[in-house]
């Protein structure tokens, strides 16, 4: 990628959700995790889910206010005219977001802009299937279209509506994709990460 042996991109570390092998039964939860800022685009996934609300199914956002942009307030105010009270709830920050990791049962991402997604690493590792947007650096690392999840090229609102809506509707395709994205963040565990580091700082010496 850089065309340079003293160069390499390595992932991060990516923490293991516990106990997720005991959970039996799912809750119909789509769930997204991350600050409340423009560019993670909860607005957008709001309106989405708008589309796509099938009964007893409820969107959860985890987590708070960030960079002065007082997302959470623009939020409730589009949930309110949306008439979706009963079935979106915006947590702000919480101590424990593993207990919504455990009991959701799709993760969806709607940046257009990241990094290393470290969420989308942990909705993997606690055996969910993910739907995010195809944005610049990240989620391409970590998610195979159409085996742990789907990519959608960035804004496609309706291929990203259709694909959403197909998790919903299928329940054994979930956990398919759960089971394979469980496997698949094996490889960003902190022991395999380390002995990339190691291996990359010792390989000259």
């Amino acid at each position: 990628m850089y065309g340079h042996q003293n160069i390499a991109a390595i992932g991060n570390p990516i923490r293991v959700i516990k106990d997720v092998d005991e959970i039996r039964d799912r809750e119909k939860i789509i769930l997204s995790v991350g600050r409340l800022v423009d560019t993670k685009h909860f607005d957008l996934l709001i309106r989405i889910f708008e589309r796509v609300q099938k009964q007893n199914w409820r969107l959860i956002i985890v987590g708070g206010d960030s960079q002065k942009q007082n997302e959470m307030k623009r939020l409730r105010g589009l949930i309110k005219e949306k008439n979706l009270e009963n079935s979106v709830e915006l947590t702000g920050m919480v101590s424990n977001v593993d207990q919504y990791y455990r009991k959701s049962s799709i993760f969806a991402f709607t940046s257009s802009s990241e990094g290393f997604p470290n969420v989308v690493g942990e909705a993997m590792s606690a055996g969910l299937p993910i739907i995010s947007f195809d944005c610049v650096a990240g989620p391409s690392d970590l998610i195979e279209d159409g085996k742990n999840g789907y990519l959608i090229p960035l804004f496609e609102e309706n291929e990203y509506s259709k694909k959403l809506l197909t998790l919903m509707n299928d329940e054994n395709l979930r956990k398919v994709m759960g089971e394979y994205s469980k496997q698949q963040i094996q490889d960003y565990s902190i022991p395999n990460i380390g002995d990339k580091f190691f291996n990359f700082i010792t390989s000259e010496l």
